[in-house]
Formats: C-alpha cells, sequence, structure tokens
C-alpha cells in the first residue's frame, strides 16, 4: 500500500469511529447569523437611556457588534428621534450598532390600540432611520416607575391575555402593527412568545398571524419556560424568523424578582447552565441558513455577579463551546 491510499483508508476508519453525530456537524452548513448581545441585563437593573450606553460600552469591550436595547426601559425612540445623527455618532464610539429593540405593546388591550398604533409608527420610524431592522413584542405590558422595572401582572390581566378572546385580540394587534411598519417603514414586527404562555397559544399566534408583515422572535428561554421545546419550535417557524434571544433556562432556579408576590418555578441563567439545548439549536440556525442576528441575553444578573460577567461568561460559551463566530 503507498503513501496516498494508506491515508486514504485511516480516513475513512478514523471517520467511521467518530461518535454518532460527530461527522455530520463537522460537515454542517456554515454559520451566517450574527451574534449580538442584548442590554436586557443592564436595563433591567437600571431603567434609563443612560443606562443603555454604558451597556453599549460594556459590550463593546467584549466584541459584540451589534445590540438590541427594550426600548420599554430605554426610551431611545424618544430621546433620539429627533437626533438621529448624535446617536449615530455615540454607537459608533462604542463600535455597537442597535439592530432592534423590544417593546410590549398592549396587544391584548383594543382600547389601547390607537395609541399603540403611533408609538409603533414612532419607533419604527426610529430605527429606519438609524438602521435597525426589528421590533419584538409579546406577553405583558412592562412598566416602570424611574428607574425602576415593574413586571407584576394584575391575576385579571393574565386571565384576559390568556383566554381564547385574548388571543384572537394579540393575532389582529400584531397583524395590525405588522402591516404598519412593515409598509411605511420596512421594519418588522417580531412576535416574541412568554413564559406566560403554553405551546398551543404560542403556536395558534404564529399560525395566525401574517407572514408576510409578522415575524417571529424565538427567545429559546421563554420558549423552554412555556413548555415548547425550543428546537421543535425553532424547525417549524424558522421561516419567519426576524430575530432570536439565546438565553438558556432552569426549572430548578429559584425565581429571583422581587417584585412578583406569588411563586414563579425557574428562572433565566447563563448559557450552558439549564436544560435549552444550544448545541441542537446552533445547528438548526446554519442548517436554515438564517442570516440576521441572534441576541445573546439574560434578564437579570447571577447572584454576586455583574452583567459584564455574566455576558463574558456567554460568551465564552458561545466562541468556546459552540464554536460560533461571534
Amino acid at each position: 500500500m503507498d503513501r496516498r491510499q494508506f491515508l486514504k483508508t485511516a480516513g475513512a476508519v478514523g471517520a467511521a469511529a467518530l461518535p454518532h453525530g460527530s461527522a455530520a456537524v463537522a460537515a454542517g452548513k456554515p454559520q451566517k447569523f450574527k451574534i449580538g448581545m442584548a442590554a436586557t441585563v443592564w436595563l433591567q437593573g437600571n431603567a434609563s437611556t443612560e443606562t443603555y450606553w454604558k451597556a453599549c460600552q460594556d459590550i463593546g469591550t467584549l466584541g459584540f457588534k451589534g445590540t438590541e436595547a427594550d426600548d420599554t426601559l430605554s426610551d431611545l425612540d424618544v430621546a433620539y428621534g429627533d437626533r438621529i445623527a448624535e446617536f449615530k455618532k455615540t454607537s459608533a464610539k462604542h463600535g455597537v450598532d442597535l439592530k432592534g429593540v423590544f417593546y410590549s405593546f398592549a396587544l391584548w388591550d383594543p382600547q389601547q390600540m390607537p395609541e399603540e398604533r403611533k408609538k409603533a409608527a414612532h419607533i419604527a420610524k426610529f430605527l429606519k432611520d438609524i438602521g435597525g431592522g426589528y421590533i419584538a413584542t409579546g406577553e405583558g405590558r412592562r412598566q416602570r416607575r424611574g428607574q425602576t422595572v415593574l413586571f407584576d401582572r394584575q391575576p385579571e390581566q393574565a386571565a384576559t391575555q390568556q383566554s381564547a378572546e385574548g388571543v384572537e385580540r394579540a393575532i389582529k394587534g400584531l397583524n395590525e402593527l405588522g402591516k404598519l411598519c412593515k409598509e411605511e417603514y420596512g421594519i418588522t414586527i417580531a412576535f416574541h412568545p412568554g413564559r406566560g404562555m403554553n405551546k398551543s397559544m404560542i403556536q395558534k399566534i404564529l399560525d395566525s398571524t401574517d407572514p408576510r408583515s409578522v415575524g417571529f422572535c424565538a427567545d429559546v428561554g421563554h420558549l423552554a419556560g412555556a413548555g415548547y421545546n425550543p428546537v421543535e419550535a425553532v424547525k417549524a417557524y424558522g421561516s419567519r424568523l426576524a430575530a432570536s434571544h439565546w438565553k438558556d433556562f432552569d426549572p430548578n432556579t429559584p425565581f429571583r424578582r422581587a417584585d412578583y408576590a406569588h411563586e414563579i418555578k425557574g428562572d433565566f441563567v447563563e448559557l450552558g447552565r439549564g436544560i435549552v439545548d444550544l448545541p441542537a439549536l446552533a445547528e438548526v440556525f446554519k442548517d436554515l441558513g438564517y442570516s440576521g442576528w441572534v441576541m445573546l441575553e439574560l434578564d437579570r444578573p447571577a447572584p454576586q455577579k455583574t452583567p459584564l460577567e455574566s455576558a463574558r461568561e456567554m460568551k465564552a460559551y458561545v466562541a468556546e463551546k459552540l464554536k460560533l463566530t461571534i
């Protein structure tokens, strides 16, 4: 056997000896999606426009080029709607661009929809002017008192949202805002499921909204908390992806938000510390050829950790364990 034949034979034997699935991963499709870091964990600790810029400073030091802000907590469209050049200049200073926002519209309340249309238009115009692409929205109505975030929902509000009538109102609201933002500004409204929903509710909303104007923001931590396998959800609705939030979920971690008066099982944790199958998700995103943004996200820092420390840990997991490019 000459050297060429030996190497060919040895390669075949080595490939056969790989663990199940390894060869498929090695030969898988390339990563087209881009990875950013959401400013959520900073803003939930201190809700202000100034905190957003602090987040950008930290995010930029980690090498991320894109971020997402919760506009309910940062007021970016209000603060910079008529100061676009200033916003772009400050973003460039940190080397981090705003790619999209989260905003909790009152989709379940038809009486508030006229005002929500105005707000959606204002945010969409701001995003168009700075080069952003999407508004993620979904369950609940996030509120604040000064710089303090208020999350607790009244039981009657939750019951309304989760009723059949509430789901139908949400579908109508998403279609209405989606059509407005897409046609007038080229911005996608992306439905963001919440852990307070269940699988059938999420499927109903995605199946019933217009895919031409309503996208899907797959928050894999919230999907897991809602009992909907994130891998299954992304495979089923991958063609609708406008953005994705990657955070993990641990059903055994005590819920760490003091403004909730009732018990909730499980909480969000840094990537790799929960039950979300992130290696499988990474391959699904590659297989889909998804080329949009994945935002690493954590709703609140773990005990004795700063937002920057948690963000650094999640970056290391993505780069070293998942072998993805930041």
